[in-house]
């Protein structure tokens, strides 16, 4: 029951929830209740397999760091967190992006360096408020033209 204890007083008075390092393989529901108050959720290095789809639930995200964990998957439903402006997804096993991405316009940093990408959906042109795209240590063998489209992008990759 340990494990619920920094779960149960959700997330401070800044809207951020600090998960990380506890051995979550699974998320409890309880999580996704706070939807309406919770901004920043760090997850980084637990033993989580996939970005389920209660994320999409966590409309008023911005900040959204799943760092280190065991991760292969991650479900369209992260096109419904429309106010992330963070998300980290480096170090863990991710073999594809889902193109409802994209849905994700303000996102400003994304870093999905150290996984299996071998492509990126066209959709990720519009994400028009992209900075930074950490994309090293993946399979990728080119970067979509959409990339483009984005005054602002800096890539990292290779």
């Amino acid at each position: 029951m340990e494990e619920y204890d920094e779960l149960s007083a959700g997330p401070n008075e800044h809207g951020a929830l600090d998960l990380s390092h506890s051995a979550w393989a699974e998320l409890p529901d309880q999580l996704f209740v706070f939807s309406s108050r919770l901004l920043s959720l760090d997850l980084s290095h637990n033993k989580l397999v996939e970005v389920e789809a209660d994320f999409g639930k966590l409309n008023l995200l911005a900040n959204l760091n799943l760092e280190g964990n065991l991760i292969t998957e991650i479900h369209p439903n992260i096109g419904k967190c429309i106010r992330l402006k963070s998300l980290n997804l480096n170090n863990n096993r991710i073999g594809i992006v889902p193109p409802e991405i994209g849905n994700c316009t303000l996102l400003e940093e994304f870093s999905i360096k150290d996984n299996f990408i071998e492509t990126l959906p066209a959709s990720i042109g519009n994400i028009i408020a992209l900075r930074v795209l950490e994309l090293q240590n993946n399979k990728l063998n080119f970067l979509p033209p959409e990339l483009a489209k984005i005054p602002t992008i800096q890539v990292r990759c290779c």
